[in-house]
């Protein structure tokens, strides 16, 4: 389903960013993405995301050369079928500024958009 929705930005300088679903290999590295950007007051425990993980097939993740430096994370529970909750989007701190969170949030509102849903926030 998204393979139609691979995106790569590219700079002169840098490698190309991928974009893919998140899968349960990410854990680890969005709770470290999260770590270095949230206070740990609004980190997310271990058991919601991977709750967020499992429950929707919406989740983007933005890749360097294999590895996560950003993520969005979407949630359909507690929602109307047609519906979705924009959960949380964070970029690596290193790769911030790049235009990556741009990047998945334009192709979390494409797929969306081709799904018929509305976006709650």
């Amino acid at each position: 389903m998204l393979s139609n929705h691979l995106t790569q930005a590219t700079n002169a300088m840098a490698p190309p960013i991928n974009l893919s679903t998140i899968n349960h290999l990410d854990i680890s590295d969005i709770m470290i993405i999260e770590s270095q950007v949230y206070p740990q007051a609004l980190q997310e425990p271990k058991q919601t995301l991977l709750r967020l993980i499992d429950n929707n097939p919406f989740n983007l993740a933005a890749r360097q050369e294999e590895e996560l430096i950003g993520f969005i994370l979407a949630d359909c529970e507690g929602t109307a079928p047609n519906e979705i909750w924009l959960y949380d989007i964070a970029v690596k701190p290193s790769h911030q500024k790049q235009g990556i969170a741009k990047l998945l949030l334009s192709n979390f509102l494409n797929i969306t958009y081709q799904h018929q849903l509305s976006i709650l926030i």
